[in-house]
């Protein structure tokens, strides 16, 4: 009796100690490259209180971020393939292009460059906060929200 007690107790221990090895390995890093389906687009203006707009994505719009800095975009009508982004430190993220539903609101149709700040990035969802200031902001935009899943 006393060596099935000893016995037990061994391998107790041992499958404790081994169980609570350190793995090595590293989790994969996160990266908003690639593609991504459009959830939803939320808007809300400040020149009309209470006045927002949500759009929600269909099975063909997307946001695709490649390696080499490119940005292309679908939602709704609007599509482009031309535009560029770049992250920068502490979750911010820039976008050179023209929002949907804004083609016409800057001086020739050029692009210009939008600042969002990454406040949800898992290996399915990201979701873009528009910071409180650049073109749309002037535009009368309190905010935008962009979530986008895998």
């Amino acid at each position: 009796m006393k060596n099935l007690v000893l016995i037990s107790l061994f391998l107790l221990i041992s499958s404790i100690i081994f169980s609570c090895k350190k793995s090595s390995e590293k989790p994969a890093a996160v990266s908003i490259v690639g593609n991504w389906n459009l959830v939803s687009d939320f808007s809300v203006l400040s020149s009309a209180p209470g006045d927002t707009t949500k759009y929600f994505g269909v099975s063909s719009d997307f946001f695709n971020f490649e390696v080499n800095d490119v940005f292309t975009v679908k939602e709704g009508t609007y599509v482009s393939n031309t535009d560029s982004y770049k992250l920068g430190s502490a979750a911010a993220l820039s976008i050179t292009w023209n929002p949907p539903g804004c083609v016409t609101c800057t001086p020739n149709n050029s692009q210009y460059q939008l600042n969002y700040s990454i406040t949800t990035l898992m290996v399915n969802k990201l979701v873009l906060k528009l910071v409180s200031s650049g073109p749309l902001i002037d535009l009368g935009y309190e905010t935008e929200i962009i979530t986008l899943s895998r």
